[in-house]
């Protein structure tokens, strides 16, 4: 990987996604003495040449990984001879659908590494006559792709995990709550980075396993940010931000989640009860009082948001220009695409992701 470098003086181009994320990474450090690691988790689909999914089988079940243990072992030994380590691989719920976790590293390596993975991913895929795509939804009758992050930190030059701590409330530090809570509060916005397409949208749905309402929850399969299963010694290692896909640059999804986890700790903010059931059962009143609101449901809702005061803390700390750039993409192909049906965008998406 590169970053980019101006030619009148060889300084870090401003608007270069891995120096944003840098100088995000150094605000973290020097403000609270922290470092993030991150495991992303890699869901892609796996297609025939003619575009039909290379198989139907149920998730998680030994004649999906019989029927493309071919490919998906290359796949493995192809990363491990990149240096990109998986922590394991299973067949996922929808037509084709795999899932490579890469172990945790600290968060740029981890960009790096992942969009390392996605070409190797692909190019192996193209060995074995197949195509392979992260497309965020690709059917309305099938679950999407996710990228989630897993998230733990460390204070500098220190490798222990400083999210959990036993003696406070679910196991959480402060400092792991406050950055939670500064998620939550930017989760909306948080959106118009980490799921930024027309087409991530449709896979932020109800009944979707991916996180349709601003929410955290324990073990909580339909909380956008949740709290993963303990460690071997009873406390959690890490939480997990659900609203990630392949449609996002790593580089600045990950800065604007650094952004707004700096925002709960400069304010010490906690985090309410959490959700344990899917958000959308909850009756509609409830929701209202708990706060538990309905994330953005196309491009143009999101970047309304952006546009807004509730924008502020990604342009402090990403930079007006890195935010207006952003903007200015997304809200071309929200006109685009976000009155299209999900098969409709998937023409243009299938292979673009």
């Amino acid at each position: 990987m590169a970053d980019m470098l101006t030619i009148q003086d060889g300084k870090p181009w401003e608007l270069c996604p891995r120096n944003v994320l840098i100088q995000t990474m150094h605000s973290l450090t020097k403000e609270f003495q922290l470092e993030l690691d991150v495991g992303f988790e890699v869901e892609f689909q796996l297609f025939n040449q003619d575009n039909t999914p290379l198989n139907t089988s149920n998730y998680c079940t030994v004649t999906a990984l019989d029927q493309a243990m071919r490919v998906l072992d290359d796949i493995y030994v192809t990363l491990k001879e990149m240096g990109i380590r998986v922590t394991l691989f299973h067949k996922e719920a929808a037509p084709g659908q795999y899932e490579f976790p890469l172990a945790y590293k600290p968060v740029l390596e981890m960009c790096d590494k992942l969009l390392l993975a996605r070409t190797a991913i692909c190019a192996v895929a193209m060995r074995h006559n197949l195509k392979a795509s992260f497309i965020p939804k690709w059917s309305s009758k099938a679950p999407g792709n996710g990228n989630h992050a897993h998230i733990s930190f460390r204070r500098t030059g220190n490798p222990k995990n400083v999210f959990p701590d036993s003696t406070q409330e679910y196991g959480i530090s402060a400092e792991g709550q406050h950055f939670m809570s500064g998620i939550l509060k930017h989760l909306a916005v948080l959106t118009n980075f980490t799921t930024p397409s027309p087409n991530s949208f449709t896979r932020l749905a109800p009944g979707c396993w991916s996180g349709a309402f601003v929410c955290w929850g324990i073990n909580n399969r339909e909380a956008p940010v949740r709290l993963t299963a303990a460690g071997d010694n009873g406390r959690p290692t890490n939480f997990e931000v659900k609203l990630m896909d392949a449609s996002a640059n790593p580089y600045i999804a990950m800065a604007a989640v650094i952004a707004a986890g700096m925002d709960g700790l400069n304010k010490k903010l906690m985090l309410p009860p959490p959700v344990s059931v899917d958000p959308a059962e909850i009756p509609e009143e409830e929701r209202a009082k708990r706060m538990i609101v309905r994330l953005p449901a196309s491009t143009g809702d999101a970047l309304r948001l952006l546009e807004s005061e509730a924008g502020d803390v990604f342009r402090d700390s990403l930079g007006a220009t890195v935010i207006k750039l952003q903007a200015a993409v997304r809200k071309r192909e929200g006109e685009a695409f976000d009155k299209c049906s999900i098969e409709e965008q998937a023409k243009t998406y299938l292979y673009l992701y």
